[in-house]
């Protein structure tokens, strides 16, 4: 919970001195008035829907956990996934608490307009001029310890009658000494270029770990045509959560010690559904071709149950029994290729042919593997979380069953022609601008 609290820290820095900057000059704002530049900009950070982001309780934290079992209910399963989407939009949440108390600011002629203040992390200055892009650039510098004033925080914009766009950025740690986050930009677009169609980027740079696996960096491009909308996104990890270190760095198609969560999705909005591709990638990874088809949950998950069960069956203990087990096997998966040995093929066959065991059998392990190894693309996602997963030949329901196809609502969404983020640049993401402040 360390990154949800310095959000919480940033916005409250930077709140506190919107309100001492402004409240000596705000202006009543009539019932009936026109859209201030502020409404605009706040209008033009659209609001992602439920069914992909969750800012109920804000954690960068990944927690991967794929069983039903492993938490309160089946809606924690790729509950990590809507955790970051909801961590990326509360920086958007956040801004669209600032700009309201800065509307004052908005309106100024260019210029420096000095604050007065000494002490460190209050604001020193705020410079106001044209942008080579946008139309307008507000630039709000922060005392140092040092006693220097350090930009932290720029607003580029321009407005139209209903609507803007825009660039934000902020550097955290100038705000407010405890932030341990490097950078953020939030790119907008409330339908100032396009009508109809909004869009909200955002970038989230150099968080501090917590816990191994919580995120580093968090990219999302969100997208709204109407009532449609699509999201392309991914989080890097410096480190493999504990608990999925052996099931991610023993799948044979991964190496490294870190990963990034890629995902992309479609759904509407009215509906609050969608259909979402997912997978855990090496950061090396610059081709993403086979991204969702071979590095799916269900992939790594699959290949660790069945080099469980190969060791089971290997193990010394085991031995005099091992024939009796492979023919076991070989005769309850539903394919056609006895030979004296285990596949990964043939594994993955027999949980496919007992995918009708009931959860409180006595053979758990099968229970297990099935649920692990039905974590395949597509996701589907509501207002509730977690729907389901479904690959056109197994899959799970909104409780952890075996399914037996997609679920009712889902089939008029489609993710596979959108956006990937390249792993490789999720790692090495830099706000470069900022860098240099």
């Amino acid at each position: 919970m360390a990154n949800s609290l310095n959000l919480k820290i940033w916005k409250r820095s930077i709140l506190l001195f919107a309100l001492v900057l402004l409240t000596s000059c705000a202006a009543p704002v009539e019932e009936d008035a026109p859209m201030t530049e502020s409404d605009k900009i706040v209008a033009s950070l659209s609001d992602l829907p439920s069914s992909v982001s969750d800012t109920s309780s804000v954690s960068a934290s990944i927690r991967v956990r794929p069983a039903v079992t492993a938490c309160s209910g089946s809606h924690c399963i790729y509950d990590g996934l809507r955790a970051h989407i909801g961590f990326a939009e509360s920086a958007a949440l956040m801004v669209k608490e600032i700009i309201p108390h800065i509307q004052n600011l908005l309106v100024l002629s260019n210029g420096t307009y000095a604050t007065g203040t000494s002490t460190a992390y209050e604001v020193n200055k705020v410079v106001i001029s044209t942008d080579a892009i946008y139309t307008k650039k507000v630039e709000i510098f922060w005392n140092s310890l040092s006693g220097s004033a350090v930009k932290g925080m720029e607003v580029r914009y321009s407005s139209n009658d209903n609507s803007a766009k825009g660039l934000i950025q902020i550097k955290p740690s100038v705000i407010d000494q405890t932030a341990n986050i490097t950078a953020a930009q939030i790119e907008f677009d409330g339908g100032y270029s396009l009508s109809g169609e909004k869009t909200l980027h955002i970038q989230v740079e150099g968080m501090t770990p917590s816990v191994a696996g919580d995120p580093v960096n968090i990219w999302i491009k969100y997208n709204q045509s109407g009532d449609s909308f699509t999201i392309s996104g991914a989080s890097y990890h410096s480190a493999i959560p504990t608990e999925m270190n052996g099931i991610i760095t023993g799948y044979s198609l991964f190496s490294g010690s870190d990963f990034v969560y890629d995902y992309r999705g479609k759904g509407s909005i009215s509906v609050n559904k969608a259909t979402m591709d997912v997978a855990i990638a090496p950061t090396t990874m610059t081709d993403t071709t086979s991204l969702f088809s071979d590095f799916s949950l269900g992939d790594y998950f699959l290949e660790y149950g069945y080099n469980q069960v190969e060791s089971y069956i290997d193990s010394p203990e085991h031995f005099s029994e091992r024939s009796a087990l492979i023919s076991f096997f070989e005769s309850n998966d539903g394919l056609a290729t006895a030979d004296g040995t285990l596949s990964i093929e043939e594994f993955e066959g027999f949980l496919n042919t007992y995918q009708d065991v009931p959860l409180d059998s006595s053979d758990d392990w099968v229970n297990e593997f099935r649920i692990y190894g039905s974590l395949v693309n597509s996701v589907y996602f509501d207002s509730n979380g977690f729907a389901g997963t479904w690959d056109g030949q197994k899959g799970l329901d909104a409780n952890g069953n075996p399914a037996t196809g997609k679920p009712v609502g889902f089939e008029s969404y489609d993710a596979s022609a959108l956006e990937i983020l390249i792993p490789a640049n999720v790692k090495a993401l830099e706000i470069s601008e900022i860098a240099s402040w």
